[in-house]
């Protein structure tokens, strides 16, 4: 029970990130970097321990993680700008099309079987989206030349559900050669060092935030999902997975008073059961006997 507790703690924290993004008037790459830096020089101490060095990858291996890290970078960058530029329940709403986009590539990849609850999923998904982009004119948008951001938001939601399902294609394929706790860390290294070039000293007012995201949401979370992953099985965790969506809108409504449109909450209910939808098929496969 204790490994579960784990995973549900790690998704009520990274629940809330989407109030700090959307308080801070900062560029996205600036609300990433600092954090990034952060959890860097708090997971130094780790490498105190002598086994802890020893277990520090190859150079090759850590090239492998470098492109992970890009993938990672990716996914979380749309993500960030999905909440600065659109409503939170939009940007949670497109990002947790993942589970389906996983479900879709799996097969490919990881030689999973291929259900019909792949092809369901989908179609309920694609209906969701569709109530979600209903009151966007794109049309209007074109010939107008402007830019929408609750469009683009949108849009940045569904670019950050395509990467992390191709992160979790890669944790799948190649994350069992390394060690948890190095994981993080090389990760969190490796954003910083990419988002280096683009950053600026960010104003003292905000800090504090970047220290909370940084311990909080970049180091224990991580560490708690990771721990969690130690003893439950994957599918588990993926359903686990959807209290975050659930804790980012109350987050939204408590603290930013932000409003549902009410065919949004609809197309967003419907990407979530889609999702439910393909977990519960892995559930299953879980729990068949050998």
């Amino acid at each position: 029970m204790a490994y579960y507790l784990y995973i549900i703690l790690a998704m009520i924290i990274w629940s809330s990130l989407g109030v700090f993004i959307k308080s801070a008037e900062l560029p996205v790459a600036t609300i990433m970097f600092y954090p990034s830096a952060i959890s860097v020089f708090i997971q130094l101490p780790m490498f105190l321990s002598k086994k802890m060095r020893q277990e520090f990858p190859s150079f090759k291996k850590i090239s492998l993680l470098a492109l992970v890290s890009l993938v990672v970078l990716s996914n979380t960058y749309s993500f960030f700008l999905a909440y600065s530029w659109t409503t939170i329940p939009n940007a949670v709403f497109t990002h947790y099309i993942a589970p389906v986009l996983v479900a879709i590539l799996s097969p490919v990849f990881l030689k999973d079987k291929l259900h019909v609850s792949i092809f369901i999923s989908l179609t309920v998904a694609t209906i969701g989206l569709w109530l979600i982009l209903k009151d966007v004119s794109i049309v209007a948008i074109v010939k107008s030349g402007g830019f929408d951001r609750n469009l683009f938001g949108i849009i940045s939601g569904l670019v950050s559900g395509v990467m992390y399902a191709v992160l979790v294609i890669l944790l799948k394929l190649y994350m069992n050669m390394y060690n948890r706790n190095i994981i993080v860390f090389i990760q969190n290294t490796f954003v910083a060092l990419y988002l280096l070039p683009f950053v600026t000293l960010p104003p003292r007012q905000y800090i504090w935030m970047f220290i909370v995201i940084g311990i909080f949401h970049s180091t224990i979370a991580n560490y708690l999902y990771y721990k969690g992953l130690e003893k439950v099985q994957a599918c588990k965790a993926a359903i686990l997975g959807y209290i975050e969506p659930v804790g980012s809108i109350l987050c939204g409504i408590i603290f930013l008073s932000e409003h549902v449109n009410l065919f949004s909450l609809i197309g967003g209910v419907m990407i979530i059961f889609s999702g439910y939808i393909v977990m519960r098929q892995k559930h299953e496969e879980c729990v068949q006997p050998l």
